[in-house]
């Protein structure tokens, strides 16, 4: 999962947010999504995500922050970084194997030292698209979005098995204002929040507006 520019910027504009709010909501947990094969050339779409409490966000941003000033970048995407280099993907492309190794291993510690879980659903589109129309119906017809429930499960089971029960601000990185798997997502997030799903949300740790 690439860690790119709006994500970032949407965690720096929620930190400052969570800096005057109360110690319930500074202590919350934060779900980052994001997707990967979602357009028309890859025969597979994977959602992920990484969560955290806003002390393990604020350290992630802290140390990527140092890394990209020391290491020399400003976005990094994942596709970009391992690209040939003929595609002249700046500054990757004028990177060794030996610098890119460590950049990597760099940016992957900040990862894992600072998240509490990660998840990550890959769902082959061919199977997916000749699943029985029914099933589609109710779990949604974009493979994405069928990989965003199934996380969405895993983070409940992680939230028994840590008997965590503070709530869960879920953000996801939008690239278009409208398309399909965004309006189904929208949709599951809008009926998980009515009044007689709360038993559902309480699961999730969705909170009104979350």
């Amino acid at each position: 999962m690439s860690c790119n520019e709006s994500q970032y910027c949407a965690y720096r504009h929620f930190a400052a947010e969570m800096r005057s709010a109360s110690p319930c909501l500074i202590a919350m947990f934060t779900a980052y999504f994001d997707d990967s094969g979602t357009d028309g050339n890859s025969d597979i779409a994977v959602a992920a995500c990484y969560v955290s409490a806003k002390r393990g966000w604020d350290d992630f941003v802290e140390a990527w922050d140092h890394a990209r000033r020391e290491e020399g970048f400003d976005t990094f995407h994942m596709a970009h970084f391992i690209a040939k280099p003929e595609m002249e993907h700046k500054p990757f492309c004028d990177w060794g194997t030996t610098k890119k190794d460590h950049v990597y291993n760099r940016l992957a510690n900040i990862i894992n030292e600072n998240k509490r879980t990660g998840i990550a659903v890959a769902v082959p589109k061919a199977i997916w698209d000749a699943t029985p129309e029914r099933i589609r119906r109710h779990y949604g017809r974009q493979h994405y979005t069928f990989a965003v429930r199934m996380c969405l499960n895993r983070i409940v089971k992680w939230r028994e098995r840590s008997m965590i029960t503070l709530p869960i601000r879920y953000i996801f990185d939008w690239e278009m204002q409208k398309t399909q798997k965004r309006e189904e997502i929208t949709r599951i997030f809008e009926l998980i929040g009515k009044a007689q799903n709360q038993a559902v949300a309480g699961l999730l740790g969705l909170e009104p507006q979350g």
